[in-house]
């Protein structure tokens, strides 16, 4: 007969082999969603080098042969401007656009979490209320009020933006769909690359700082 000893090895043996094999599905299952989530990038880099009777009379996810052809003449773009100025354009709207609304967050944050003032819980019930508010109930009074203020064809409103020179890179790659009776959807895609590479690089570079936001923004003190 077995002794208690034993008996206790076998638990502790037959416990850890449960944790163990809990560990290898629950890596299983981020894995296969890790590879769900990233077909689409995969997908997108692939077609980059693809002409159109690849992209749509082939499923196979890898191109017959790699060629830059497709980032040459796409970043060339369909109409006078290259690429260099639609991304040019983009940083002119958008660093600014970040450091002026991280600051004003940061003040408005600090002012209802630190202070406390009359009508303090109305105000701050009508702030969150607007942020609710979807876009197509304000894009007609943002129209008005830019337009007043002489900012229609400006950086100050992406969506009023009239002057090609003044496209970023979401309305370039739009652009590049609209101007040609024939889309060229391996340009299409090499440029989207190129559009996603700056974010994807300002992750790796700064993944630690996005982790340890998430990670701490729910403590207090």
């Amino acid at each position: 007969m077995a002794t208690k000893a034993e008996k206790g090895r076998v638990s502790i043996m037959t416990k850890q082999q449960k944790k163990t094999l809990n560990l290898v599905l629950t890596y299983l299952v981020i894995i296969l969603i890790g590879c769900v989530l990233l077909f689409p990038i995969a997908w997108m880099i692939s077609a980059a080098f693809k002409t159109n009777d690849e992209i749509f009379g082939s499923i196979a996810l890898l191109p017959k042969s790699f060629s830059f052809q497709n980032f040459i003449d796409g970043w060339k773009s369909a109409g006078i401007y290259t690429y260099a100025t639609y991304f040019i354009n983009s940083f002119i709207m958008v660093i600014p656009t970040t450091l002026l609304t991280i600051a004003s967050s940061a003040l408005v944050a600090y002012g209802f979490a630190r202070f406390n003032f009359p009508f303090k819980k109305q105000l701050f019930a009508i702030l969150i209320a607007t942020l609710m508010l979807p876009n197509s109930v304000i894009i007609i009074p943002r129209y008005v009020l830019f337009n007043k203020f002489g900012w229609v064809d400006s950086f100050n409103s992406l969506i009023f933006i009239n002057s090609v020179k003044k496209y970023t890179i979401s309305l370039a790659l739009r652009l590049s769909v609209d101007a040609e009776s024939v889309v060229v959807w391996g340009r299409v895609m090499a440029m989207a690359c190129v559009a996603v590479l700056p974010l994807v690089l300002l992750f790796f570079a700064a993944q630690k700082y996005f982790v340890e936001g998430i990670a701490t923004s729910g403590l207090k003190g």
